[in-house]
């Protein structure tokens, strides 16, 4: 009398660092859940007017914008400015500043960046707030965006500590990981 084999949760993908409304769209139309933008340092950094093109073509999918350690204020202008869903908190916020973003009705995302085991001890702190944790590898002098994979033990680890809270796995993904 087998029982019914468990089925699968839906694999919900956010495409960082876009830049093109053009890819966008492709990214939309592919089946992206969200969209992100990228406001902290980096390669893929743009600007409002940019950045508001690329909401215009991700049409009913959010886009995230990605922050380093901004004030508060600046980040809720910036989101307003350009129509953000949400917000990925890079640089240690704390949990007031996600509150006060959530007030605002935004969805705050909140950056563990992991290059060991001792780097877990500070999950728990970033849950306070937040919709969801993302889970990163800590790559020295960069902030996120290197593709670079997690070790998939601190990966699983990560996310056992985390049960009950929503966990964003990030960097150098692909179908087999």
């Amino acid at each position: 009398m087998g029982g019914s084999a468990p089925v699968p949760a839906r694999v919900r993908v956010k495409i960082c660092g876009v830049t093109r409304p053009e890819d966008a769209a492709v990214a939309v139309t592919a089946g992206a859940s969200f969209l992100g933008v990228v406001f902290a340092g980096g390669p893929r950094r743009i600007d409002a007017e940019r950045a508001r093109a690329v909401v215009a073509a991700a049409a009913d999918v959010p886009v995230i914008g990605v922050f380093d350690d901004r004030p508060v204020d600046e980040i809720l202008a910036t989101a307003r400015e350009v129509g953000l869903r949400g917000v990925q908190l890079h640089g240690g916020s704390d949990a007031e500043t996600a509150r006060r973003l959530r007030r605002a009705g935004l969805m705050v995302l909140r950056v563990a960046r992991l290059a060991g085991r001792a780097d877990l001890e500070r999950l728990d702190r970033l849950v306070d707030a937040a919709d969801a944790v993302v889970v990163e590898p800590r790559v020295p002098g960069r902030l996120g965006g290197t593709g670079v994979a997690l070790d998939l033990g601190l990966a699983r680890e990560a996310r056992r500590r985390l049960a009950g809270a929503a966990m964003v796995l990030a960097g150098g993904l692909t179908p087999e990981t």
